[in-house]
């Protein structure tokens, strides 16, 4: 069974759809928990100019205070019952949710994917694709509706 369970989510509706997932895993095992992870990407050069040449209000920029609030939310919503840690973590997503399963041998890592295609996949990256050729351990991955 799966012990320990990776959930990436970044703030986002779409990531949040792997939760009931994530739950029924973490339910077949009564010492199960769910390690709840947002990364918060660094306040560097980029998002600097980002904040500047666009609208600041679509520009993510969530203290590591708020990211452990909005997991601390989702966990009373979504996961009742499941013991849960709390992470909000600074860096690139891939790496850090990858270094996450490896810290807290991970059995599992369960993700939403936002299901991007075309320019915006090459653009953006897929963080997904990143973790599942890069894991160690099994990706579970729901498709975003």
């Amino acid at each position: 069974m799966f012990k320990t369970i990776i959930v990436p989510l970044d703030g986002s509706p779409v990531s949040e759809q792997v939760l009931p997932k994530a739950a029924e895993l973490a339910r077949c095992s009564p010492d199960s928990k769910i390690i709840l992870l947002e990364v918060i990407k660094p306040v560097g050069p980029s998002v600097i100019d980002a904040l500047v040449l666009s609208n600041a209000s679509e520009v993510p920029t969530l203290t590591p205070g708020e990211a452990k609030d909005y997991l601390r939310q989702v966990a009373a919503k979504h996961l009742s019952g499941i013991h849960v840690q709390i992470l909000a973590e600074e860096g690139g997503a891939a790496e850090i949710i990858l270094q996450t399963a490896k810290d807290n041998s991970a059995d599992v890592i369960a993700m939403a994917s936002h299901g991007r295609s075309g320019v915006a996949r090459l653009t953006l990256g897929s963080v997904t694709s990143q973790v599942i050729n890069h894991a160690e351990v099994p990706v579970l991955v729901v498709k975003a509706k």
